[in-house]
């Protein structure tokens, strides 16, 4: 079994662009490069025995927004952090609260929060560990382009609601079937939504790259087909016309999926756009991955 960073199930948000990035740490300095060298054979690690204080830092040259810490093991999955906080900063002197605190886990560790801001990330070894190093086979940044339309925060990489301009929340408590859907997102995902003449921009992209548009639907309140139709465009054009989510999915309180391809605007954004046909449009959630 070998760890690598492109194409795991686990990965869904999408990497930061480590160029210019500075390293430092609170031992074995020389090796900090090997961490963020692309290479999954090659680590920074503790040159000694995992303890409390231990640290790991990047400044990545300004400030930047993110949502998940992706450390791999590589060949030394014992290395992962026994526990571990991680603290972000705008000048490198002044740290916030810690903004994660948890365990490692093999062969990969990862940690997902609220979107952040910050230029400095440090990660900072609270446990400790009879035979193990800390290693650091690859060290990643991660930013979530997933909403969680009408909810909150539900499981990572899925945000909460934001973004929207018009539209109103609605939840049910109605278990949704996922099993005719390819990579879904978390079953709780499709209980929520927001409905009505809606816009979501969504920010923080590269602009001229195309990306990969997913939106998830689920029934949860009409019971025929025809009750409900929309229309959906992105950066304004016409992607679904008439859509009857009950009519393509074949049952209430069941997911489907529609996926397009984007561009990203010049300032980094992709739109889209919801509009009421009969009844009202809605959206469980909205997913932007790499294409």
């Amino acid at each position: 079994f070998v760890t690598t960073f492109a194409g795991n199930s686990w990965q869904s948000d999408m990497p930061l662009d480590r160029t210019g990035w500075v390293l430092s740490a609170s031992v074995n300095p020389s090796a900090l490069s090997k961490a963020i060298d692309g290479n999954i054979t090659t680590s920074w690690n503790t040159w000694g025995l995992q303890a409390p204080g231990q640290w790991f830092q990047v400044d990545m040259g300004s400030p930047k927004a993110f949502t998940q810490i992706v450390m791999e093991q590589g060949a030394s999955q014992n290395d992962y952090p026994r526990a571990y906080e991680v603290r972000v900063s705008n000048d490198g002197v002044s740290w916030s609260a810690p903004i994660f605190t948890g365990t490692g886990n093999i062969p990969v560790t990862m940690c997902s929060f609220p979107k952040q801001v910050a230029r400095y990330i440090r990660v900072t070894q609270t446990g400790s560990a009879t035979n193990s190093y800390w290693s650091l086979f690859e060290f990643n940044v991660c930013l979530s382009h997933s909403v969680n339309a009408g909810g909150s925060a539900v499981i990572a990489p899925y945000q909460a609601d934001s973004g929207f301009t018009g539209g109103t929340a609605y939840y049910v408590t109605q278990p949704i079937d996922i099993s005719a859907v390819v990579n879904p997102a978390p079953e709780q995902v499709y209980r929520t939504e927001r409905y009505g003449n809606m816009t979501y921009t969504l920010p923080d992209l590269t602009p001229g790259v195309t990306y990969i548009v997913r939106l998830h639907f689920a029934e949860n309140y009409v019971s025929g087909v025809g009750q409900r139709r929309f229309n959906v465009a992105i950066n304004g054009t016409a992607v679904l016309t008439n859509y009857d989510i009950l009519l393509e999915a074949g049952a209430k309180y069941k997911a489907t999926i529609q996926e397009f391809n984007a561009t990203a605007n010049a300032s980094g954004q992709i739109t889209v756009q919801f509009t009421n046909v009969i009844n009202n449009a809605k959206i469980s959630g909205i997913e932007v991955l790499a294409p």
